[in-house]
């Protein structure tokens, strides 16, 4: 697979990782203290930080009616989810909620995936943004997608804007890697309604740099 990397991508990877391993705070906006909590797999190589004021909930405890399973056709190897909601609810992501969520997964990519992923493609493997454009869905980019490296893997950060499954407006800010075999993607996704996307910018940039990805790409 032919990569177009750029010298700003490296600049991001390097910054994500010094976020990590320096357990970076979060303070003001929705965090409701100083410190963070880890959610993590040692086994899948997937770390994020989450402000202690939000809930997390593992795959396990997720809601049958979460609109996060309209996403999900693949069974991932990880699954986490968390929501700021003072009455958080698993159901909360993917939703035009006024409090943060966050959605992190890591799942194998099948032969076809392999065959015919691009760079592009990757802002695509949860929500088909592209799709949905050309269908004529509201989809508005709130930032061109930058591609990222760290080593061997390689991925792509956006934010969009796009009507939500169970209806009003959805924003959000998405990373995604792939490793160097293009076998397997870790992806986060941080988002809520348009206004509050707005108001929560720094919350919600500040848990999306501390999001890294430790496999070796092989």
């Amino acid at each position: 697979m032919a990569w177009s990397l750029r010298t700003v991508a490296r600049a991001r990877a390097g910054r994500r990782a010094l976020a990590v391993v320096a357990a970076v705070l979060v303070t003001g906006g929705l965090a409701a203290c100083s410190s963070n909590h880890i959610v993590s797999s040692s086994s899948q190589q997937f770390y994020v930080s989450i402000p202690s004021g939000w809930k997390v909930f593992s795959s396990a405890s997720l809601d049958g009616d979460s609109a996060l399973h309209s996403l999900i056709t693949t069974p991932p190897q990880f699954l986490a989810v968390a929501s700021a909601s003072p009455r958080a609810r698993a159901s909360d992501v993917f939703t035009s909620s006024k409090y943060p969520w966050a959605i992190g997964l890591v799942r194998p990519l099948s032969q076809s995936e392999q065959t015919q992923l691009s760079l592009e493609g990757l802002s695509d493997v949860l929500v088909p943004v592209d799709e949905l454009s050309q269908l004529g869905d509201n989809v508005q980019m709130l930032s061109q997608p930058t591609e990222q490296v760290n080593g061997p893997l390689h991925g792509i950060v956006l934010s969009v804007q796009l009507q939500g499954p169970s209806g009003g407006q959805i924003a959000y800010e998405q990373s995604t890697w792939v490793n160097g075999a293009t076998s397997k993607i870790w992806l986060l996704m941080v988002g809520c309604s348009p206004l509050c996307f707005q108001q929560q910018q720094s919350v919600i940039s500040n848990v999306m740099s501390t999001f890294y990805v430790t496999d070796k790409g092989k």
